[in-house]
């Protein structure tokens, strides 16, 4: 989990508006017992995310990069070519604020979709292929893409 601001410059914010001695020491004491008790999560591996501010446009943004990546680079005959590299992006506000609400959905999206997947195998007893048929039907009612064609 990473904070807003370390409790070192929260109590440099209180020590500037001239909080008593007393004040931040009690706030100290308190922060630390809040932060014992929150579960820690740590980074993810190879995944890295920060806030930046535009050297060029002075705008705020957030920046991710990811090791070693799987990219789908192109549609081959029988499969996809799949390509391994380091992937960074640096995104505006709002368009992070959506990729990750858009992340946080899909990976909500993708629990319900194994459940009812293993429902379908092992509590019906569908082969995989109907399965994952009736899965894509369901993905695509749920998402309002059924029946609808991207171009490339």
């Amino acid at each position: 989990m990473k904070h807003l601001i370390t409790d070192d410059e929260a109590i440099a914010i209180l020590e500037t508006v001239g909080a008593s001695a007393e004040v931040v020491k009690k706030f100290s004491m308190h922060l630390g017992g809040v932060l014992a008790r929150r579960p820690h999560l740590g980074p993810e591996k190879g995944v890295t995310c920060y806030s930046v501010a535009g050297h060029k446009t002075g705008l705020p943004g957030v920046n991710l990069a990811i090791e070693n990546a799987t990219v789908l680079k192109d549609a081959v005959v029988g499969g996809i070519l799949v390509e391994t590299a380091n992937v960074q992006l640096q995104l505006d506000i709002k368009s992070a604020q959506r990729v990750a609400m858009n992340i946080f959905g899909c990976a909500e999206a993708a629990i319900s979709d194994m459940t009812v997947f293993e429902m379908l195998t092992d509590g019906i007893g569908l082969d995989f292929n109907k399965a994952g048929r009736l899965l894509i039907e369901l993905r695509e009612r749920r998402q309002g893409t059924r029946g609808v064609v991207f171009e490339q």
